[in-house]
């Protein structure tokens, strides 16, 4: 019995340590191997044209993938591709083509075998083009002036609101600590795909004072 317990527990912290040794190599070794599975994802398409998406079908696709199996379970804890459109469609239904060059992943090491449907209808409506003058999303002091520059930007929006949207505002900031003269860079805050995306804001006193 004296000879059992000697054996089991002698250097005991060295048998754990090994044990422990055994385990990352096989956990390394596991993550490190290539497997090839089946997911369902959903599918998200990306505008890149002068529209915007109002509808599409299927909402999932079903891809076979291959890749190491940490990637795979990333991928699928991500939940979600991405369809990149093309730059020019009809307005209506369009049906796009999902195929490895357009479907974008977002574990991009891992490659797509097959996709299942392989194709997805997709709704669009163009946009119009507007220029519209800038605001500022900010509360101007008493006796300052603000300069945009641009201070016209192209806004992108459906037909039937072209004729409302006449501005965009920055987005707000606080101008505590600021003093004029002083220049800084603002994003425009518009739900609207907008050209430039941002604006350079100017601030000065009003001459007088």
């Amino acid at each position: 019995m004296k000879r059992l317990y000697s054996v089991l527990f002698s250097n005991l912290h060295l048998k754990v340590l090994a044990f422990a040794f055994a385990v990352l190599f096989w956990l390394l070794a596991t993550n490190k191997e290539v497997a090839e599975t089946q997911l369902e994802l959903k599918v998200r398409p990306i505008a890149t044209g002068d529209y915007t998406v109002v509808s599409y079908r299927p909402k999932t696709v079903t891809l076979l993938v291959e890749g190491y199996r940490k990637e795979l379970l990333a991928l699928k804890e991500k939940k979600e591709v991405e369809v990149k459109l093309p730059k020019e469609l009809k307005s209506g239904v369009n049906v796009i083509e999902v195929t490895r060059n357009n479907l974008q992943l977002p574990v991009p090491s891992v490659k797509v075998k097959t996709v299942q449907p392989k194709e997805i209808k997709v709704t669009i409506e163009l946009l119009a083009k507007k220029l519209v003058r800038v605001e500022p999303g900010f509360k101007v002091k008493k006796g300052w002036r603000v300069e945009f520059d641009p201070n016209y930007v192209t806004v992108f929006v459906p037909e039937e609101i072209k004729e409302v949207i006449d501005s965009v505002q920055t987005e707000g900031v606080s101008l505590a600590g600021v003093k004029p003269p002083a220049s800084f860079v603002l994003r425009l805050d518009t739900p609207f795909k907008v050209f430039p995306g941002q604006v350079k804001v100017t601030l000065k006193e009003e001459k007088g004072r």
